[in-house]
């Protein structure tokens, strides 16, 4: 995927590679804002774009602290998004992990989802009823320690 001169998604090649691969487009992963911290002005009109030729978009949401009062994932065109809590409030990195946070999908996906949450429920997330809001606060916990202070010594 090419970049603007800015390093923003550069709509037209954007376009012409979802022609291209229409038949096999399945979905375009994004971070907004970017990785480069910005909100880009045409992320309705790359999520238009990919929609129009038949994907999905999957929506990076690590930068969700950046996002909160400012946007929501639903009004950009986001079709999923995860909210990996590691940057959001500075825990360990986790891929289902005690990183892990919700992962919220657009109506058309929500009988995708595993376990018995939809959109109107106020049902906790998978990983909260295994665990509980405290066994879950533990495992970050354990899982800093072996992340950060496996095989440190405490200063003399």
């Amino acid at each position: 995927m090419a970049c603007d001169i800015e390093g923003n998604i550069d709509v037209s090649d954007l376009r012409a590679k979802a022609q291209a691969h229409k038949a096999n487009l399945a979905a375009l992963m994004v971070t907004y804002p970017s990785t480069h911290g910005v909100f880009e002005e045409s992320i309705r009109q790359v999520c238009d774009i990919v929609h129009a030729f038949g994907g999905q978009v999957y929506m990076d949401g690590a930068n969700l602290n950046a996002q909160v009062g400012l946007c929501r994932p639903r009004d950009i065109g986001a079709d999923v998004c995860h909210v990996n809590l590691h940057k959001t409030f500075c825990i360990p990195h986790g891929g289902g992990g005690p990183g892990m946070g919700p992962i919220g999908v657009a109506e058309h996906l929500v009988g995708f989802l595993r376990g018995t949450a939809s959109s109107t429920s106020a049902a906790k997330s998978l990983w909260a009823r295994r665990r509980g809001s405290l066994g879950q606060r533990q495992h970050s916990h354990d899982s800093l320690g072996l992340h950060c202070c496996h095989g440190c010594r405490r200063p003399d």
